[in-house]
This record gives structure tokens, C-alpha cells and sequence, in this order.
């Protein structure tokens, strides 16, 4: 059965579950409230967002009966955030918001192509 989830719907519980509380979005301050289905300023050079189209086809495509959804994703972020870091000077990739929210990013993902 091809599951169906589109990038629109990961990316509005990710606004709801990550950017609710990040302390770089803009405009903003963590806590305020924030309509999910408006796209955030800062969403354009956030690592995360970068990284969700190609997450969110991964996870529609995994088998579950012959690979872990979540341990899919965790080696693709791993490798999303090594990238990163290759890729600057002086960054180590702990501070990215992929690397900060790689799990609710995993959880959500599952959960929504289950």
C-alpha cells in the first residue's frame, strides 16, 4: 500500500512541535503562538527545512517490513548533518536545528507514514 503524506502536512507538525519552541525563529519569539499553515521567515535557510523534502520522500518509501523507518532517517540526518559540517568552516553540526530536533523530526515522520 503507498502511504500517503505530503510535505505540506510534515511541514505544519513540525512548525507546531519544533519552531513552537526554537529559540532562532523568526519572526518570533519561542512560545508564541504561530499559525502552522504560514510558512516562517526563517524557514528558508533553516537546515531542517532544507533537509525535509528528501526526509519526508525517504520515509514515504521505506518498506517497514524490510527496513526500521526510524533507522533510515537517523543514518540519512547523520549523513545530512556530516554534510553540513564538511561543508563549514568552523562548524561541527551540534548546533544545527536538524541535528537539535533529528528525533522529533524521526518521531514525526514515522508517525505520520504509519
Amino acid at each position: 500500500m503507498k502511504r500517503r503524506v505530503t510535505l505540506d502536512q510534515v511541514k505544519r507538525a513540525l512548525r507546531a512541535r519544533v519552531c513552537q519552541h526554537c529559540p532562532l525563529r523568526r519572526p518570533g519569539e519561542p512560545g508564541d503562538r504561530l499559525d502552522t499553515g504560514v510558512p516562517l521567515d526563517c524557514e528558508a535557510s533553516c537546515e531542517l527545512f532544507e533537509h525535509l523534502p528528501r526526509l519526508t520522500e525517504l520515509a514515504v518509501q521505506i518498506d517497514p517490513m524490510i527496513q526500521s523507518v526510524p533507522a533510515v532517517l537517523q543514518r540519512k540526518i547523520t549523513q545530512a548533518i556530516e554534510s553540513i559540517h564538511n561543508s563549514r568552516d568552523g562548524f561541527d553540526g551540534r548546533s544545527s536545528p536538524l541535528n537539535r530536533h533529528r528525533r522529533c523530526v524521526i518521531h514525526t515522520l514515522t508517525e505520520l507514514v504509519d
